[in-house]
């Protein structure tokens, strides 16, 4: 997802030490993952992402995870370049926009 989701990967896998900090994003992470799930764009991707991305701040708070060590920092960063790539290709394909 665009949204950061896939950090929480990264993030757990930092779990022995730093379990404060996890357990932290782990508690912005569900009220994130609910707005998002209850609030979806009806009138498409490119109609309303920017409430969904904004209502997600669980992102902030893996990224400070991540951020904690150098090799998770790289990997979190790969995923969030590879989601956004995703997303706008398939955004800008003259096939998704009529």
């Amino acid at each position: 997802m665009d949204i950061g989701a896939p950090l929480l990967f990264v993030a757990l896998s930092l779990w022995r030490r730093q379990a404060h900090e996890v357990r932290a994003a782990l508690w912005y992470l569900v009220p994130s993952v609910l707005f998002v799930i209850f609030r979806w764009p009806f009138e498409g991707v490119g109609g309303g992402m920017d409430l969904v991305v904004a209502g997600f701040p669980a992102l902030y708070a893996l990224a400070w995870v991540c951020a904690h060590d150098a090799r998770r920092t790289t990997v979190a960063a790969a995923l969030l370049v590879s989601a956004h790539y995703a997303f706008w290709r398939v955004v800008l394909d003259d096939r998704f926009v009529p």
